[in-house]
């Protein structure tokens, strides 16, 4: 019984790998995944804050090498949680129509969405709550498949990138489609009974 308890455990405690996806203190955006920490990117060129009915979403356009990524962070209002998953969440988002999963691990996620036009765009995105969630895109498929490689070094069930994607430059725009009446039409956001109620 107690060795039963003990892998319980184990498997559990493994399962969720700490883990954040955000910009630090030295204004570098950061994965910490399984106790290490990787540099995505480092030269914030701009930066913005959208606010909504219990909902903020942090915007950063970064430079990579010679391309351009953006970040994003959403966090909601104490009383509100998310209503769904982080794969519901980004196709929602984006108005994708399909989502190739690459990998997934614990909070970690790499995924090609299909948006507009029949494009895809390569997404990093980390959840680890109910209550904010973060996501970088705009990787080319060498890039995305160097990361995922040094991350997940050790798995053999990776995905293959079969999609070719849209990378961005310094004229491009947020892909993210955010809007008062996308939020109205379909809130994503639901109240957190735990709050609401006092728990």
């Amino acid at each position: 019984m107690r060795l039963f308890i003990f892998m319980f455990l184990a498997i559990f405690f493994a399962a969720c790998t700490p883990s954040s996806l955000l910009i630090s203190s030295k204004n570098t955006l950061d994965l910490e995944y399984s106790n290490a920490t990787r540099e995505i990117a480092s030269n914030i060129s701009e930066q913005k804050e959208l606010s909504y009915e219990n909902i903020k979403i942090a915007q950063y356009k970064i430079q990579r090498n010679n391309n351009v990524l953006f970040y994003e962070h959403i966090a909601t209002d104490i009383n509100w949680e998310f209503r769904y998953g982080p794969i519901y969440n980004l196709k929602y988002i984006f108005d994708a129509t399909h989502a190739n999963i690459i990998e997934q691990s614990s909070n970690v996620t790499f995924l090609q969405l299909k948006i507009s036009d029949n494009k895809y765009i390569n997404i990093l995105a980390e959840s680890s709550g109910f209550k904010d969630f973060s996501y970088v895109y705009g990787f080319s498929n060498e890039e995305f498949s160097i990361l995922i490689n040094e991350i997940f070094h050790d798995k053999k069930n990776t995905h293959a990138l079969i999609y070719d994607v849209v990378t961005l430059d310094n004229k491009s725009s947020p892909v993210s489609k955010w809007s008062v009446i996308k939020l109205l039409l379909n809130p994503f956001l639901k109240p957190d009974v735990r709050t609401v109620s006092g728990l």
